[in-house]
């Protein structure tokens, strides 16, 4: 049974002989009631607090289970991206190799043509050399069976005169640097000396040249080839027609125009090994 303010204040006590001092005893008892009700209002609103900063906590508690759930569901959302981020930039990776292998091999694979294609380039500048230079060791020896002066012979292959400008021409060519592959060719350049009966030229057999060479111009044919060449300028045997006024000599080019075109193709190493 609790004890209230109320109780203190109408508590009644006998009297007795010599007993306390009635109107002392009733000051304290209003005292203690007074007190007692003091502590019971503090008790009640210490309660009242205690209940606030309960409900205040348990908010606060909801609050962290909230954080805490989103920060999880923050670290999984963060923890996908990475690994979508990872698989993407893999994916990506692996594609840019793929790419950079199918490049480079189609590098290889045209590198490889070129080559292939100027080997076969350089192999038909030989054989035209080659037979350039079976017809120009053909002319020499042509040349050096000649008679003498006053003497007459069958006319070597008649050939263009070169003209003074043309002649420049040649010589500048000639002072051009050589390509290292074609040194051991020989000179590009022949310089043939004529003997004097050489130059004996008819003028109107180079009337019948000329006219005969706008006569094939106009017949507009099919171009010849080098064996239909060779054989169209090699002298008949009953031909006795004086060789065209040659100036005193002879050129002949042997120089490729193949070689100025021939691409300069190099492959680092960086890219071979890809």
């Amino acid at each position: 049974m609790s004890l209230t303010p109320q109780d203190i204040q109408s508590q009644q006590f006998n009297t007795r002989f010599r007993g306390y001092d009635m109107d002392e005893v009733d000051e304290f008892l209003e005292r203690v009631a007074d007190e007692m009700l003091t502590l019971i209002q503090e008790n009640k609103q210490l309660r009242e607090r205690i209940e606030g900063l309960k409900r205040d906590l348990s908010a606060y508690r909801e609050q962290e289970r909230s954080f805490q759930k989103a920060i999880i569901s923050a670290q999984q959302i963060a923890d996908e991206m990475k690994e979508k981020s990872e698989a993407e930039a893999k994916r990506v990776m692996e594609q840019a190799r793929e790419e950079a292998d199918a490049l480079l091999q189609q590098a290889h694979t045209e590198v490889a043509t070129v080559e292939r294609r100027l080997d076969e380039l350089r192999a038909q500048k030989e054989e035209i050399k080659e037979e350039l230079r079976a017809m120009l060791t053909s002319y020499l020896a042509r040349l050096d069976e000649e008679p003498a002066a006053g003497q007459t012979e069958p006319a070597a292959p008649s050939a263009r005169p070169v003209s003074d400008h043309e002649e420049a021409g040649g010589q500048q060519a000639a002072g051009r640097d050589k390509r290292p592959d074609d040194a051991p060719s020989g000179e590009l350049y022949e310089k043939i000396d004529l003997p004097a009966t050489f130059f004996a030229a008819n003028e109107e057999e180079d009337e019948e040249d000329a006219a005969r060479a706008e006569g094939r111009d106009e017949e507009d044919g099919p171009p010849m080839s080098l064996a239909e060449i060779t054989a169209s300028t090699e002298p008949e045997e009953d031909d006795d027609r004086p060789l065209p006024d040659l100036d005193g000599e002879m050129l002949f080019n042997l120089d490729d125009p193949l070689d100025d075109l021939a691409p300069d193709i190099k492959i680092k190493d960086d890219d071979r090994d890809g």
